[in-house]
C-alpha cells in the first residue's frame, strides 16, 4: 500500500500532514470477519472485509520528550459555561 500525505485529511496543519510514521503505524487486516451490518455485503451472505488499524499514540519510550498536554484553565471553563448557560438551557428545554 502506498501512503500519500494528501490522504491524511484529518490534519489541519499543512506542515504536519501526519503526526505518525505511516510505514510503521498502519496495519491492514485483510479478510477480517464482517458482520450483518456491513453495507458492502449482501445480508444472505457471509463475508469478509478489510480493516485499517492506525496507531497514532505517543511512543511510551518518548514520554519525557513530549510537551505537556494543554487545556483551558478552570477560570476560562467557568467563564465560558456562565456565558453560554442561558443559551444552552433554552436549547435543552426546547424553547
Amino acid at each position: 500500500m502506498e501512503f500519500s500525505a494528501a490522504r491524511c485529511k484529518w490534519s489541519k496543519a499543512r506542515s504536519r500532514v501526519c503526526r505518525f510514521p505511516p510505514t510503521q503505524s498502519i496495519e491492514i487486516l485483510r479478510r477480517a470477519w464482517s458482520g450483518p451490518l456491513d453495507p458492502r455485503i449482501a445480508r444472505n451472505e457471509v463475508g469478509h472485509s478489510s480493516r485499517a488499524v492506525i496507531d497514532a499514540t505517543r511512543p511510551y519510550e518518548w514520554r519525557e520528550k513530549f510537551p505537556k498536554v494543554s487545556g483551558a484553565s478552570r477560570e476560562l471553563k467557568d467563564k465560558v459555561a456562565a456565558d453560554w448557560r442561558g443559551f444552552l438551557d433554552q436549547k435543552m428545554s426546547g424553547r
